[in-house]
């Protein structure tokens, strides 16, 4: 590779050499002592080397730094921490997880531990259990947290009839579903229980009168 030098720089260099030159011609020629010739050239030779250096190394120096090409980073790749409730795989989308039987008004106590085993499968029942709280807005985990909870929304309803589906559509947070599950046929199971303890009591009753007119 060639660089090109300004043209002052050469002519300087190249005038300064014929200089040296003749002046060297000059003195040999000359009557002078011989020790202010070997002073003057000595002198005279230091000062060519300086020239040299400055004039030409250190132009061609300077264009070889100018046409390398710039330094790169290095590329760091970071791997995911899969072992961590934010994890999502990319082949876990919003229809990812069904349980079947879908959720009725009579089956909750069964689809609910149906439903616990597969987010815990996913590494996700701690975000309708409690244990990970809604993280305010400034915090690192939230947008992590923004990806899963709606993930989660839509694997409960995936997992519920339409009818159901349609009362529990509108709440944002997937924990707020779960409860409003939790709380709602946990009503309708004590309501059940409660009927068939008056209907037993009643029927004991019934057994009872009935035998003792039997014996009458």
């Amino acid at each position: 590779m060639f660089f090109k030098l300004p043209l002052p720089c050469l002519f300087s260099s190249f005038f300064f050499e014929s200089f040296v030159i003749l002046l060297h011609l000059f003195l040999f020629y000359s009557q002078w002592h011989i020790e202010i010739f070997n002073f003057l050239q000595i002198t005279f030779s230091v000062i060519s080397i300086f020239i040299f250096f400055v004039f030409i190394l250190f132009p061609v120096f300077c264009a070889s730094l100018c046409t390398m090409p710039p330094r790169q980073a290095p590329i760091i790749v970071l791997q995911a921490n899969t072992d961590s409730v934010f994890y999502v795989h990319p082949s876990e989308g919003p229809s990812y997880v069904v349980v079947t039987p879908l959720l009725t008004s009579s089956n909750y106590l069964a689809w609910s531990r149906f439903m616990k085993r597969a987010l815990g499968a996913k590494n996700k029942f701690a975000f309708v259990d409690g244990s990970i709280p809604i993280p305010p807005s400034n915090d690192m985990n939230r947008s992590a947290w923004e990806c899963c909870n709606p993930l989660i929304h839509y694997w409960i309803l995936n997992s519920i009839s339409p009818q159901i589906a349609q009362t529990i559509v509108f709440h944002e947070y997937a924990i707020d579903v779960w409860i409003e599950l939790q709380e709602r046929f946990s009503r309708l199971i004590g309501f059940i229980l409660l009927l068939f303890v008056l209907l037993s009591t009643i029927s004991n009753k019934v057994q009872n009168i009935c035998l003792i007119i039997s014996q009458r």
